[in-house]
């Protein structure tokens, strides 16, 4: 049941808050949560200050506000937006610039709202948002169930729903973000409400890929749960010499096959690793539905299968937990990510061949200037389809603010990059270099009747208009849904980082 006023607890601890307007931030919120709120110089602290990029674990937040439930939440929002204090929320910390952390305001932590269950018919699972992906699977591989979530395992469960989410099921289940069948949610002026087709129907379109930095701050997921046994994967590599063939046959397979074949997923990678001189081709092959005997490879596979010059290939069948421990990364380092999207057609195979070669010359550029500071950079570019049954899901329950629509043809390649460094002098060389090319790209897209445009949030780039890429009308449509839900515009204005309405 919805809570449409602050929780009685929640409104004592606030009235306590009365007598203390002179102190800092931090400082009343502890006193409304005792041992909730940690400082700089203590480990709890340390432990909280652990990010994917260094471009987020270097900033440094007054404090960590370290809710346990809802209520903890709603006391943090209500009385941060009433003392008019600059703050942000960190989930996974997955976000490759600043956004879930902040230099010297408050940044609530929900690592501690990480509690994940099952309902009685085993139908749904609610996910806190603190949550990992594996803390995900760990929960429901044994019980022959899967979610449908991240690839990674320690992205946050929070910031890949609500930036759309794609998943290894999304040939049949659709992202994330469509399947989650309620969302509860604490608004901006501390109140508790719940989203979902019944109750509050635009705020949960909305949050369908929406992100939460305009709304209000997610503190349960209940989504669709789904029988799942082991999964098949190949993660194979080439030399360069071989990126033309691998990347036209991943391109035959995803407008092909995969609209047929729902239970595949597969990417293509080009990675240049610093002390590399050539870049090197990467193909991930994931299938959900194992009829073939597990040593053979899927039919939906067999021409990327045969194709020649393999450097390695390496095939596993394990529980969803156990994919997702391959595509493990580790913290550390600055990093950025950018991306767009371009719609398949006559001529893509060309324009995707264009991209790859555009993408070559970026990263000799910024290897070229990272060498002759004696730094180093890797860069990398991925390229993975948005399918039409994909797309036909989207337009469920009301659909989601994405802007991506859906006929028998459709068929969408996101292109992103992402380039990791270590010294911050590299920063603007490295943002304005791959800031170029996908201005480049979107051109020869353009040029080519391909444009699409779209930004999947989740690989956006700070300087990118992600908002604007779901197109005119949901982008007024998702700014009259903030008016409703944060009248007084108190998250838009106080709420630092990620992408703004």
């Amino acid at each position: 049941m919805a809570r449409k006023l602050l929780s009685l607890v929640a409104f004592l601890r606030i009235l306590r808050l009365a007598a203390c307007q002179g102190a800092g931030a931090c400082e009343t919120l502890e006193l409304a949560l005792p041992g909730k709120v940690v400082y700089r110089g203590t480990e709890a602290y340390d432990a909280s200050n652990v990010f994917w990029s260094a471009r987020q674990s270097n900033l440094k937040p007054a404090c960590f506000a370290l809710p346990e439930s809802a209520d903890d939440v709603s006391v943090i929002i209500a009385q941060l937006t009433a003392t008019n204090s600059t703050f942000t929320v960190k989930a996974g910390g997955h976000t490759a610039f600043p956004g879930s952390n902040i230099q010297d305001g408050v940044t609530i932590d929900l690592g501690l709202m990480n509690t994940i269950s099952l309902s009685e018919d085993s139908q749904s699972a609610s996910l806190g948002p603190g949550a990992r992906w594996e803390d995900v699977a760990r929960f429901l591989d044994p019980l022959g169930l899967a979610v449908v979530g991240g690839r990674s395992p320690t992205v946050g469960v929070a910031g890949l729903i609500l930036g759309g989410g794609i998943s290894f099921l999304s040939g049949r289940r659709g992202w994330a973000c469509d399947n989650v069948l309620n969302f509860e949610v604490v608004l901006g002026s501390g109140e508790v409400v719940n989203a979902n087709p019944q109750q509050n129907r635009d705020l949960y379109w909305a949050l369908r890929g929406g992100g939460g930095a305009n709304f209000g701050i997610v503190t349960r997921f209940d989504v669709n749960a789904y029988p799942q046994g082991d999964l098949w994967s190949r993660i194979t590599t080439w030399p360069y010499t071989q990126r033309l063939p691998v990347l036209l046959t991943f391109a035959n397979i995803s407008r092909d096959i995969l609209h047929v074949d729902k239970d595949a997923h597969i990417f293509y990678h080009l990675a240049h690793v610093d002390g590399v001189d050539d870049p090197f081709v990467v193909t991930f092959a994931f299938h959900s539905d194992l009829e073939t005997p597990p040593i053979e490879t899927p039919s939906t596979f067999e021409a990327l299968a045969s194709l020649p010059d393999q450097l390695s290939n390496s095939t596993v069948i394990t529980t969803l937990g156990g994919q997702l421990e391959l595509l493990r990364d580790t913290n550390g380092g600055r990093r950025t990510f950018l991306v767009t999207s371009i719609s398949d057609g006559p001529g893509g195979d060309q324009l995707l061949e264009d991209i790859t070669t555009q993408w070559r010359r970026s990263s000799d550029t910024i290897r070229d200037i990272a060498h002759q500071r004696n730094k180093t950079v890797s860069s990398s570019l991925t390229v993975q389809p948005i399918t039409h049954p994909t797309l036909q899901i989207m337009q469920r329950n009301g659909g989601n603010p994405l802007g991506l629509e859906s006929n028998h043809e459709s068929l969408v390649f996101i292109v992103h990059v992402l380039i990791a460094w270590e010294d911050s002098s590299l920063d603007r060389a490295i943002e304005s270099e791959w800031e170029a090319f996908f201005k480049t790209v979107d051109e020869m897209a353009d040029a080519a009747g391909l444009a699409n445009g779209y930004k999947y949030m989740n690989y956006g780039g700070q300087s990118q208009d992600v908002y604007g890429s779901y197109g005119a009308e949901n982008l007024e449509r998702l700014r009259n849904v903030a008016r409703v839900y944060d009248p007084d515009g108190a998250l838009a204005k106080l709420w630092q980082g990620y992408f703004k309405l």
